[in-house]
């Protein structure tokens, strides 16, 4: 399995492309996870690199997170979103995804996790190791946390309360999950969670801390 992280758009964000090495084959298959930047870039590195891309993965709806959509679709691939996502651009999904859901790449499996806050149709996606602990596990978390921060909760469609409680189910996870964010806002460009639990303020705090603080 590889991460290429593409680095552009509007205000530095990252999108980026995983992929596999098919079994039995020379092939790989890949998965754009939060598309932000150009996508002749990316399809340009896809086909040096014979990845044949199967899933554009939006993790909220706001325009800078929905890069040449219609690029992708022309050329057959599938474009998911939360159920959620808003009925703007709700022609353009393909599949619309739910919590928990699992979305597979070959052996890799991403599962969905739903967390409101910045946007009421934001997600993080989970590459988790499948039981390999000598392998880390991703998280994807678009602009629900950053590093050393979190996404803007003084926008249309954002909540204070439901980003409290979608960094408090965050913290659950294990402490040496890799945080993929989806803009190069923090001192560097990833970090772990247990790193953030320590050093980011925000997710320092209690649910009742955070809102507090906006109140």
């Amino acid at each position: 399995m590889k991460i290429h992280t593409f680095q552009g758009g509007y205000d530095q964000n990252f999108t980026y492309l995983v992929y596999e090495q098919k079994l039995e084959s020379q092939d790989y298959i890949g998965i754009i996870i939060d598309p932000a930047v150009s996508a002749q870039e990316i399809l340009q590195f896809a086909e040096k690199n014979n990845i044949k891309i199967l899933f554009v993965v939006i993790m909220h709806s706001h325009f800078d997170h929905l890069v040449d959509l219609d690029i992708y679709l022309k050329k057959g691939i599938s474009i998911y979103a939360h159920k959620s996502i808003h009925k703007e651009i709700a022609s353009k999904i393909t599949k619309k995804i739910n919590n928990n859901e699992i979305i597979n790449l070959d052996k890799l499996k991403f599962k969905v996790i739903y967390t409101p806050g910045h946007e009421k149709d934001c997600i993080c996606l989970l590459l988790e190791n499948s039981g390999n602990k000598s392998l880390p596990s991703y998280l994807f978390t678009s602009d629900t946390l950053f590093i050393g921060s979190y996404g803007r909760v003084d926008l249309p469609g954002s909540n204070v309360t439901e980003m409290a409680d979608s960094l408090e189910h965050i913290k659950q996870l294990p402490d040496d999950t890799i945080i993929m964010p989806g803009h190069d806002y923090g001192d560097k460009k990833q970090s772990t969670l247990g790193e953030e639990k320590e050093k980011n303020t925000f997710m320092k705090v209690s649910k009742k801390e955070f809102i507090e603080y906006y109140d």
